[in-house]
């Protein structure tokens, strides 16, 4: 994959309160660790390999925020 792509993908699920949170990206990837280690409640990590980490997050916890 070109450095400058790096692909990531939220999965909305209508029936529960957690979206799944696939990612290439290691900065993001980074950061998801740190917080399911800071917040085991709300985040966990599923599965990964060498590619890409797939999170599990509460939903409530995953927004858009407007541009200026």
């Amino acid at each position: 994959m070109a450095s400058d792509y790096k692909e990531t993908m939220i999965l909305f699920n209508n029936k529960s309160n957690k979206a799944n949170i696939y990612t290439c990206d290691p900065v993001i990837q980074s950061e998801l660790l740190s917080l399911c280690e800071k917040y085991p409640n709300d985040y966990r990590f599923v599965i990964g390999d060498s590619m890409g980490k797939n999170f599990e997050v509460t939903k409530n916890l995953i927004g858009l925020v407007k541009g200026s």
